[in-house]
């Protein structure tokens, strides 16, 4: 994502590239397909999973990532996590336009 903090970013990876190298988890073979139009049946037998959906869904995610947690440090992730819930409130209370046409359009 090129709107994320670079600094916040890099670390996350690296620790987590080094994670994997440490507990030798097998990244599996690569996929030189559009994964967009494989199947959920398909996925599910490479071991794709799907990313969060919204911004909410990440920060559950964020919260609940042992690694990423020791990447930042409580004090830099329960920050983040703050800054982060409060944009999500924001965002969810506003009015597409698609819902003004689907459900105002008198």
């Amino acid at each position: 994502d090129p709107l994320c903090n670079p600094y916040l970013a890099f670390a996350a990876m690296a620790l987590a590239g080094l994670d994997g190298i440490k507990k030798k988890i097998d990244p599996g073979d690569p996929v030189d397909e559009d994964v967009y139009e494989f199947s959920k049946k398909k996925l599910r037998e490479l071991g794709i999973r799907e990313l969060p959906g919204s911004l909410k869904e990440a920060l559950d995610a964020l919260e609940s990532d042992e690694v990423v947690q020791r990447a930042l440090g409580s004090e830099v992730l329960d920050q983040f996590l703050e800054v982060k819930r409060k944009e999500w409130i924001e965002y969810s209370m506003q009015v597409t336009p698609w819902e003004y046409t689907q459900y105002f359009n008198f």
